[in-house]
């Protein structure tokens, strides 16, 4: 029996097998939101040599590579965000010396954030919130798009980029850093509860 040599085609996006005739027929389409991945990573599955396949078990075998390539792709945004989450860490870290314990400081330092801030350290992190919303508003990926960037006598400097999204993210990054570094961090609005924030949040203004 004729052996199936399966592959993934990512700029056909298509995903092929040998027909067992000399030709290939088409399989399956992978949708577009599969073949978002960085730099246009290519995907190569292994060579199959398997036993000619029924029409469902076809789709089977198809519909196992599509999923292949989605938790691929899951896995991908998943480590662009932590590389994202890195630098603004090792930027914050460069200026202050301290990077987690900002994550819940304040009523919008960490995740989310509402009310009005507590002190100025709380407004650096506010302030960051809008820069990164008027980045979104551009186009860019604030949450999980890297960037280069050095720390040099304890101030953090972006490095060159051509690319207009990185060097907006890398900014805004930046400018928390060094407000974070200018202002007192006062250990009793370190994991600040929620609930005592408010309902109330400023309007980003200087956006």
């Amino acid at each position: 029996m004729k052996g199936v040599n399966f592959q993934f085609l990512f700029n056909n996006s298509e995903i092929r097998g040998n027909d067992g005739v000399g030709g290939f027929k088409q399989l399956a389409l992978v949708p577009d939101h599969l073949r978002q991945l960085e730099n246009h990573q290519l995907i190569l599955f292994p060579s199959l040599d398997l036993p000619a396949l029924s029409s469902m078990e076809s789709l089977h075998f198809s519909l196992f590579l599509l999923l292949s390539v989605h938790v691929t792709a899951v896995q991908e945004h998943h480590r662009r965000q932590a590389r994202s989450i890195w630098d603004l860490a090792g930027m914050i870290r460069c200026s202050t010396k301290r990077s987690i314990s900002y994550l819940m400081y304040g009523c919008h330092c960490g995740i989310g954030g509402k009310g009005r801030p507590k002190d100025g350290t709380d407004w650096c992190c506010f302030d960051h919130d809008c820069c990164y919303a008027n980045a979104e508003r551009a186009g860019c990926r604030p949450k999980s798009d890297s960037y280069n960037w050095y720390c040099r006598y304890n101030t953090p400097r972006c490095g060159f980029s051509f690319d207009h999204c990185k060097r907006m993210i890398c900014e805004c990054d930046m400018k928390l850093s060094l407000c974070l570094k200018k202002n007192v961090y006062w250990k009793r609005y370190a994991l600040w509860p929620n609930f005592l924030c408010g309902r109330r949040k400023p309007h980003c203004y200087s956006y």
